[in-house]
Parts: C-alpha cells; sequence; structure tokens
C-alpha cells in the first residue's frame, strides 16, 4: 500500500506530468515520423483503368499545395512509378497500392508535415452533367483547363458556393493578366449540375472536378519542434500583452484598496469567513490574510491573490499542533482557491484581450456560474468529509502516527 500511494504521488507530480506529455509526443512523432501514410480509397475509382489524386498539404494559416499523383492498374497489379523525382521535387510519393473486396489500399509519404486532403481527379466537358459529389466537399471547386489555338494549357480554379439547388461562383484563381471564361448557366439535373461556360469553343474547354476521397494529418518531428517554438512564441505574446491588463487591474485594485472599496468588501465578508473558519480564534493575524485572498480572489485577481493565500497558509500553520497534517482550516483555505469563485475574472479578461478574442467579455457569466458551481461544491465536501471518520483530521494523525512508528520499527531492524 506504501508504494502504491507513493506511485500515486509520483503520477499526480506536476512535473512528473509534463515530463510523460513531452515523452509520449516524441515517441509519437518518431513513430509517424517513420511511418507511411495509408489512405483508403473507394474501389471504383479505378474503374476507367487509372485515376490523378490531388494531394493538397498544408494548413489554413500557411495555406494549401497541390500535387498530383497517378495510380495506375494494369493486368490487376497496381504500377507505382519511381519516386525519386518526388524526393527531388518535395512532392508526395507512392510507396505500394493493393485492392481488397471493399477498398483500395494506397500507402504513400511525404518529406514535410501538414494536414492533407486527397481528392480524385475526373474530367467532363462544359455542359456535361458534374455529380453532386463533386461539388459537396471541404473545398467545392473545378479546375478549367482551357487549350489555347497555339497549343498553350491555362488552369483556372472556380471556387462555388452551394445552397440547395443553387451553385454560384465565389472566386477564380488563373493566369495573371489572361480572362478568364466565365460560367454562364447552371441547371440542376438530377444528382448534378450542368455547367456551361462563355469564351470557351467547343473541344477547347475541360472540366476537371475532384472528389475528396481522405483527409488526415501528417506529423514529423519538425512538426513537433515547430509547433514547440510557434506555442512558445504564442505565449510569450500573449503574456506580452497580459502585462499591461494586469498592471490596469492591479492599479484599479490599488486605487479601491486606498478609497477603501476593498475594506468595505473584506467587512462584508466577514461573516462568511467565520463560517468557513470557525477555527480560527477572531482576533488571529490569520483572519486578515484570509479576508484578503478570499476578497482578490473574488475579483479575478489570482496574481494579487496568491501572496495573501501564502500568508494565510502560513498564519494558519501558526495554530496547527501538528504541522505534518493539515488543519481543516487549512484544507478550507484550498478548497476555497482551488474552486476560484470571482465575480469578475479579470486575469482570464487580460489573456482573452491580449489574445485578440473579438468579445473578451462573453465568458463572464459562464465563469460566474462555473465558478460558484465549483465553490459550493467545494465548500459542501470539505465540511461533510471532515465529519466523516475516514477522512477527520483525527484518522489522518493516527494513520502518521502509525506510519512513523512502523519506520522507526524498520530502522531498529536495520541497526540491529
Amino acid at each position: 500500500m506504501k508504494v502504491f500511494s507513493g506511485l500515486i504521488r509520483s503520477l499526480l507530480n506536476i512535473n512528473t506530468i509534463w515530463g510523460l506529455m513531452i515523452l509520449i509526443s516524441f515517441v509519437l512523432c518518431a513513430v509517424q515520423h517513420y511511418q507511411p501514410t495509408t489512405s483508403r480509397l473507394s474501389s471504383s475509382l479505378l474503374d476507367d483503368g487509372s485515376a490523378t489524386l490531388a494531394i493538397y498539404i498544408g494548413d489554413d494559416k500557411r495555406g494549401f499545395e497541390r500535387f498530383e499523383v497517378t495510380l495506375e492498374e494494369e493486368d490487376g497489379a497496381f504500377v507505382v512509378p519511381d519516386r525519386s523525382d518526388s524526393r527531388a521535387d518535395g512532392s508526395p510519393w507512392l510507396i505500394a497500392a493493393r485492392r481488397d473486396e471493399q477498398a483500395i489500399a494506397v500507402t504513400w509519404d511525404y518529406v514535410g508535415y501538414g494536414q492533407y486532403l486527397m481528392a480524385v481527379e475526373r474530367s467532363f466537358r462544359p455542359g456535361e452533367r458534374v455529380p453532386d459529389r463533386y461539388l459537396s466537399r471541404d473545398r467545392n471547386a473545378l479546375h478549367l483547363r482551357q487549350t489555347t489555338a497555339d497549343g498553350a494549357q491555362r488552369t483556372f480554379t472556380f471556387r462555388f458556393r452551394r445552397s440547395g439547388d443553387t451553385l454560384s461562383v465565389d472566386s477564380v484563381d488563373g493566369p495573371v493578366g489572361v480572362q478568364p471564361p466565365y460560367l454562364d448557366a447552371v441547371h440542376k439535373a438530377e444528382d448534378g449540375f450542368l455547367l456551361t461556360w462563355q469564351h470557351c469553343k467547343p473541344g477547347e474547354c475541360v472540366l476537371v472536378a475532384e472528389e475528396l476521397v481522405a483527409k488526415g494529418k501528417l506529423v514529423t518531428l519538425k512538426s513537433l519542434t515547430d509547433a514547440a517554438f510557434d506555442f512558445a512564441a504564442g505565449g510569450f505574446n500573449i503574456a506580452l500583452g497580459l502585462v499591461a491588463a494586469m498592471v490596469m487591474l492591479l492599479g484599479l485594485m490599488r486605487v479601491g484598496e486606498k478609497a477603501g472599496i476593498v475594506q468595505l468588501v473584506a467587512r462584508g465578508m466577514y461573516p462568511v469567513i467565520r463560517f468557513l473558519f470557525p477555527q480560527v480564534p477572531k482576533d488571529h493575524p490569520a483572519n486578515g490574510a484570509i479576508v484578503m485572498n478570499v476578497t482578490s480572489t473574488l475579483l479575478g485577481l489570482g496574481n494579487a491573490a496568491t501572496p495573501f493565500g501564502l500568508k494565510a497558509m502560513k498564519e494558519l500553520q501558526t495554530l496547527n499542533d501538528r504541522p505534518e497534517v493539515a488543519t481543516d482550516s487549512q484544507i478550507m483555505l484550498l478548497g476555497y482557491n482551488t474552486a476560484g469563485l470571482a465575480i469578475l475574472p479579470t486575469t482570464l479578461l487580460g489573456v482573452r484581450q491580449a489574445a485578440q478574442c473579438s468579445d473578451p467579455a462573453e465568458i463572464i457569466g459562464t465563469c460566474m456560474l462555473a465558478g460558484a458551481v465549483a465553490t459550493v461544491t467545494a465548500i459542501i465536501m470539505v465540511k461533510l468529509l471532515g465529519r466523516l471518520p475516514m477522512f477527520s483530521r483525527a484518522a489522518a494523525v493516527a494513520e502518521y502516527d502509525r506510519e512513523a512508528a512502523a519506520n522507526r520499527g524498520s530502522e531498529k531492524e536495520g541497526k540491529a
């Protein structure tokens, strides 16, 4: 039992938790770094013998880069192209592909990291029906490939908005300085759309539609390093912005203290303090520190409440006849500070302001409700559990004495 309790205490240590999290993250990233990605695709993708896969890699912040990979099947076996060129230009490469009864398992790899979206391409002539599934995925888009009279090829990417049976162009990307063809008409047809384009001669334009078939995340050891530095920089920027907010709020607290507002709140809180800490004598110095700690916590000034909490705990320790076991008052103080009821969560407001939230104050009501429930629960549990023999201070003192006696007996046997 002693070994088990020691193990639990070590596992609950915050440094142990952080160390385990870092170790597990490193191991998982190392496994992902050297393990290729396997995507399961529909078996119907290769009904016509081959398919072009469009792989988008990146994220919403950096944007997505588009790559093309050709998947071919000949005589029941997949053809995996040489990957040396892919490694050289930094694009994804195929490692293997196999078919089962329900899907095609494609194993591929990539030197970078980020989110990936894998789509299969299909070609349509303008005026042909484009099925719904090609226009209802994460990146609703069609590529219009135009072959000019001199044989040059241009590709324009049209992104769409869907609203029921209505389809409209949201944006167009294409070669700089070239006027793109424009959508002339859209007609709903069964489970798809018929699209007609202007400035496209017969046989000149081909629509390339994409259907999302797989998505996920690519993780490497570099992604772990970059994420660590990105979050460290983000934390520094938030802390830097928090300084200004905390200086203002602590300044207001100081003004309230000089004006007597804090003392007025403290005087109103005194009956509550007597109810929560009945063992503390009326004129003991711990009362003042407890009142200031509770008042600061109610005003949401956690940084200001911490020194008062430490001072209160130190003063309560002077009333403890067994310093190695916490008193009921010390447990109550710890429970109240852990729950942290705040009328105005100023520290959290400062963090949200520093993080440039659109409405930093929208969490006030939620925080008040959550803090009130947590604080009432903590007070009730401390009061109730303290009266049970199993959790009482007397039981804790008796257990400590038994362990101390057992340790002394072991030491005597060792010396003998």
